[in-house]
């Protein structure tokens, strides 16, 4: 699981700030965060992957500059930065990227309350694990 800082923003938008000074903003599609506080936002490897495998109008795609590339097989994963952070995604074993590459990575919107998303009957790709006063 990739841990994540970040802050909800007014309207409930996940902000996660970049090394590089920009920010990262994920759409939920549920939540129920308002206001300037910070959260940890947790995301598997396997639901950051190829935007061509992602079929869905609430999939983001964000361009991130690889850090490390390991190819196991039937899966390729790759490591980027986000949020101060080290994260893990999982990508075709097709694709064609190295280390210091830009590459273009899909996630779709998940719920911002893990007690929203126990209630969904399934694991949204993305979920605040916790919050900060």
């Amino acid at each position: 699981m990739n841990l994540i800082p970040a802050t909800v923003g007014e309207g409930g938008e996940i902000r996660i700030e970049r090394s590089s000074g920009d920010a990262v903003v994920l759409q939920s599609k549920d939540s129920v965060l308002k206001g300037d506080m910070a959260v940890t936002v947790g995301i598997r490897p396997e639901d950051i992957t190829n935007p061509i495998e992602v079929i869905s109008d609430s999939v983001q795609v964000l361009t991130c500059e690889i850090k490390a590339v390991e190819p196991t097989g039937s899966d390729k994963f790759v490591v980027f930065e986000l949020g101060g952070e080290d994260v893990l995604a999982r990508m075709r074993a097709d694709t064609v990227v190295a280390v210091g590459d830009t590459l273009d990575v899909a996630v779709e919107a998940g719920s911002a309350d893990p007690e929203i998303s126990a209630g969904l009957g399934y694991m949204p790709s993305f979920f605040c694990v916790s919050k900060y006063p």
